[in-house]
């Protein structure tokens, strides 16, 4: 297959728009995320989501088997089971003897639990619509529909637009929550849209990177871009930038090949942020090394100047 095809080709557009949009939002809201310290609250919600996916679908095959399988059922369903996720997260923190990170470990292992019970009981019952449902572990974007696309690019608008519009105050809150509170911030109102916006961009992409690849997305383009800038603005542009280029090219990849969409943009996407760690690293050493062994010219000027008969051939 040619570029040429794969341009003009209506299914490999669809699919490579949705999952360019996808990266966007995973870059900008996981690069938030990041910064908060955060990442393995998106794990959490991630897998938790899957029990709100499959619920949704048992109660569309109840009230509508016809639509079952739609973006406009299963999104909400995912929508409520990180919601779930993050207040029982917040609850085992504020109100629990337990640590953060037991907290995220007992909601993770509640919520996933049920989700996997829920697919169990799934391929047993006579649903009609039930084949597939396991891909949304590991995604699959080969049934993407130009409606899916246009609920993924309303979500996508949704959740850039508040980020956009609130972009100040989350940053104060990230970087000093208690210097926010003095400056009138609402700062639990702050993190709660913040979690929200990261609910909303991780299950965005279930359909196209399924909920275990996600996590990837929202943690690699920050993690790979954190070495080369210097504040949270450029940090977001470039961690989005590098999303949605490696989705460009893992989606390319993965049709031209026949390989699965999800993983191929994983892989690419780990293999950039590797080589930029990795160019961020040797950057540093010679720069250490610079200034730890000056070029010659600087050292023979400083001994001259060091120098006292120099000094006084000068004066003189």
């Amino acid at each position: 297959m040619g570029l040429n095809h794969y341009l003009s080709d209506h299914t490999d557009r669809t699919i490579t728009i949705s999952v360019v949009l996808i990266a966007i939002v995973a870059g900008s809201v996981g690069t938030m995320t990041y910064l908060r310290g955060k990442i393995l609250l998106s794990d959490v919600i991630a897998h938790s989501s899957l029990a709100g996916v499959y619920g949704a679908f048992i109660i569309g095959s109840i009230l509508a088997p016809a639509a079952a399988r739609d973006m406009s059922i299963l999104i909400p369903g995912a929508l409520i089971g990180g919601i779930a996720a993050t207040v029982m997260c917040q609850f085992l923190d504020r109100y629990s003897p337990l640590t953060s990170s037991t907290g995220l470990a007992v909601t993770i292992a509640t919520l996933f639990g049920t989700a996997l019970l829920l697919l169990h009981h799934i391929n047993l019952a006579p649903y009609p619509q039930k084949g597939g449902m396991s891909s949304y572990l590991l995604g699959n974007v080969a049934h993407l529909t130009q409606r899916d696309l246009q609920q993924i690019l309303v979500v996508s608008c949704a959740v850039t637009a508040v980020l956009a519009i609130g972009f100040r105050h989350c940053s104060w809150v990230i970087v000093d929550p208690e210097h926010a509170a003095l400056r009138g911030v609402p700062v639990r109102l702050v993190q709660s849209v913040l979690n929200g916006c990261l609910v909303a961009g991780t299950v965005v992409g279930i359909t196209a990177m399924g909920i275990v690849l996600m996590v990837s997305m929202l943690a690699m383009p920050a993690v790979g871009m954190r070495p080369w800038v210097r504040s949270i603005r450029a940090l977001v542009f470039s961690a989005c930038a590098m999303a949605a280029a490696t989705a460009c090219i893992g989606s390319f990849v993965s049709i031209v090949y026949s390989l699965p969409t999800g993983p191929v943009i994983t892989l690419t996407l780990a293999a950039t942020a590797g080589v930029s760690l990795l160019a961020a690293s040797i950057r540093e050493r010679l720069a250490s090394r610079s200034h730890a062994h000056p070029p010659a010219y600087v050292c023979a000027t400083a001994a001259k100047s060091d120098n006292p008969h120099t000094s006084e051939r000068g004066a003189r």
